[in-house]
């Protein structure tokens, strides 16, 4: 019984970090807000967030 809820909370912390992961390391200057970036970069880049987000959110689901 022990090693089955290790197992859900090790899944879980990994589906957190998989959601939430990509917006604190792309949310910034460098990524989503450099000026730099042609709009169809930045279209791909909040797209792969979206799927880390929507990964993590089905997992813990």
């Amino acid at each position: 019984m022990r090693s089955k809820s290790l197992g859900r909370a090790l899944i879980s912390v990994v589906s957190l970090v998989t959601a939430v992961g990509p917006y604190r390391a792309d949310w910034n200057e460098t990524h989503v807000k450099n000026p730099a970036w042609p709009p169809h970069a930045k279209f791909h880049n909040g797209q792969t967030m979206s799927l880390g987000l929507a990964l993590g959110a089905t997992s813990l689901w």
